[in-house]
């Protein structure tokens, strides 16, 4: 990509460079959460450091030092949280540079140690995967299916919430996922023991195999 001559820095706003970056995203088709949640954390990046012209400044790691404290301060932002809002700063740092916006510098972004995840034990999980008692509530049975098919694919929840009965071919054990975070389709092979799991749930509640209908019941 051809650079564009660095530009005054005191000339250019953020909320203006910013704008152009969010153009450039909606012209790659990137969706509209995603972009919403970019915007989120640089407003509040600009909003926290008061940075509303471009400045040298922005490269300097006490800025960010700041900027991380203020929000770990604020008592609601998640460990994981912040190294978002962090990745995302980071990211239109480089946007600027590559643009010629700031000359390009090594970025000084403390790195933002997230605290570990806890994971299930492994007799949570034999019991998160337990087939549920015959007579069971239909909340019951139903969690059951969709974890096992979490289990089975690494699914995101809300890919497996967008999924239709005619996504699922027994015959020939595929899933066709239509909605990912990356918004691109996807074709999954399923395991008998899966097959089985699905075929007996579309079975039981007598779900007509066509366009349209969820293959989530509740």
């Amino acid at each position: 990509m051809r650079r564009r001559k660095v530009m005054e820095l005191k000339n250019i706003k953020v909320q203006k460079a910013f704008e152009e970056l969010l153009e450039e995203h909606k012209a790659k088709n990137t969706s509209d959460n995603t972009l919403d949640t970019y915007k989120l954390h640089i407003d509040s990046f600009m909003d926290i450091t008061d940075c509303q012209w471009l400045t040298t400044a922005m490269l300097d790691k006490s800025f960010y030092t700041y900027f991380i404290t203020e929000l770990q301060e604020e008592g609601r932002k998640k460990d994981t949280t912040i190294a978002s809002y962090c990745r995302s700063v980071r990211a239109f740092l480089y946007w600027l540079m590559d643009n010629g916006y700031m000359k390009e510098e090594p970025l000084k972004i403390p790195k933002f140690d997230k605290t570990e995840k806890e994971t299930y034990t492994q007799e949570e999980m034999t019991t998160l995967l337990e087939k549920p008692e015959k007579g069971c509530s239909e909340v019951t049975y139903q969690t059951w299916v969709f974890i096992n098919l979490i289990m089975c694919t690494g699914l995101r929840l809300s890919s497996v919430l967008n999924l239709q009965v005619s996504d699922f071919i027994k015959r020939e054990h595929l899933l066709y996922v239509q909605k990912t975070k990356q918004r691109k389709g996807q074709q999954l092979f399923l395991n008998d023991e899966m097959c089985n799991i699905l075929n007996k749930y579309i079975q039981k509640h007598d779900i007509i195999c066509r366009d349209n209908v969820p293959l989530c019941r509740i």
